[in-house]
């Protein structure tokens, strides 16, 4: 009897002993070092990863649908479907075998879905990557349950060890570029010093704008500001219409509309003062995060302490391509509707120039209009003979 076959048997046979269903692959049941909570890295809760083995795909496929299909270590695992024999080619080898399972929690009844993909290697071997994901709608964490069952599978199989790609808890839970399958082969793109540097220079902005007397932002701006460079505001119920009563919504595209912008910002409000400032960057340092609390006056008048963020996007020069400004847009749609009315209210009281002559002349016209008629009755009825007047009979 071949190798393989025998395992997948012994497999089977010890499966079908073991397929009461038990808390054992169950993080909300049973602790284990693999519960590491996942949060939203494929918008619900997963877990990616490859795992590598000296068998050829046919054995694999077969020991992955025995598995599944006697319900696992704890009795919770189900086989969906699949196909092998394929022959998908890509540079690092050809995709072999696709298929599908899913497992249950014990207590909960969540349902995962599980996905395998293996691969053969030109060299011999295999790489199976699986993937697992929480079909519960919402399920932002998984209580590790994700990486769980993917390590669980690994192990249970036995595969070799387990490279995350992306998800599974891993720190930042998030989508990472990798170096295994046959993904980009591209190095890292986290870059301490670009971050590092970028981060600087906001910071300087900060500090220069809220904290020192002598700072000269125009300056700083024609540095710092890529000839490309955009700034995007937009509070809530704001119409982007330049007439419009400050806050306005803006998107000054070019260094030129950038500069204008930042200038009426200043012009309208003023005496800013701000607090709790915390800053973040992006993995590959390209954009820096500023978060803060601001107060000071719109148009001569306090405004109290409110929440914003902003979100700096350098190019790879070094410079500011694109400025988004986030703000209290409740705070700011109360604003907005009272400089509207304000706007509205000096409309009516002081009329333009314009809306005087348009009222005045129409009414100059009338009253010509009235006199020329009076005179021209007037001299027709100066032209009548008088009659006598009836006696009664």
């Amino acid at each position: 009897m071949p190798v393989a076959l025998s395992s997948v048997l012994f497999i089977a046979g010890c499966l079908s002993a073991a397929a009461v269903e038990s808390p054992e692959a169950s993080c909300g049941m049973t602790p284990s070092p693999d519960c590491l909570n996942d949060m939203g890295s494929c918008g619900n809760a997963c877990c990616a990863a490859e795992f590598p083995s000296s068998l050829d795909f046919a054995p694999l496929f077969d020991k992955i649908t025995v598995y599944l299909k006697a319900g696992g270590a704890d009795g919770l695992f189900n086989y969906t479907g699949g196909a092998s024999g394929l022959s998908l080619a890509t540079p690092d080898g050809a995709w072999t075998t696709i298929c599908q399972g899913t497992h249950t929690t014990f207590k909960k009844r969540y349902i995962d879905t599980i996905n395998f993909a293996i691969r053969k290697l030109p060299e011999g071997g295999s790489i199976v990557r699986m993937f697992s994901i929480s079909n519960t709608a919402g399920a932002l964490g998984d209580m590790g349950q994700n990486r769980r069952t993917v390590s669980l599978l690994g192990r249970e199989l036995g595969l070799g060890p387990m490279a995350v790609l992306f998800g599974c808890g891993a720190s930042p839970s998030l989508p990472a570029v990798s170096e295994t399958g046959d993904m980009w082969k591209a190095p890292a793109l986290a870059n301490p010093a670009v971050a590092a540097k970028n981060q600087q220079v906001i910071e300087e902005y900060f500090r220069g704008v809220f904290i020192s007397s002598d700072f000269n932002l125009n300056k700083w701006l024609h540095e710092h500001v890529a000839a490309d460079g955009i700034f995007q505001f937009c509070p809530l119920t704001a119409m982007n219409m330049p007439e419009n009563p400050y806050p306005h919504c803006t998107n000054a595209q070019g260094k030129d509309a950038y500069l204008r912008y930042v200038q009426l910002d200043q012009g309208e409000f003023g005496n800013t003062r701000i607090a709790n400032a915390s800053f973040a960057v992006s993995a590959d340092g390209s954009e820096v995060f500023s978060r803060y609390m601001v107060t000071g006056t719109l148009d001569g008048k306090d405004v109290p302490w409110f929440d914003q963020v902003m979100a700096w996007t350098f190019d790879s020069e070094g410079q500011v391509k694109r400025t988004v400004f986030w703000s209290d847009t409740f705070f700011w749609n109360h604003l907005y509707k009272q400089a509207g009315f304000r706007q509205q209210s000096i409309g009516l009281a002081s009329p333009t120039p314009q809306a005087v002559f348009n009222i005045v002349l129409p009414l100059l016209i009338a009253c010509a209009v009235f006199l020329a008629g009076v005179a021209v009755g007037s001299r027709f009825s100066s032209s009548y003979p008088k009659s006598e007047p009836l006696l009664a009979a």
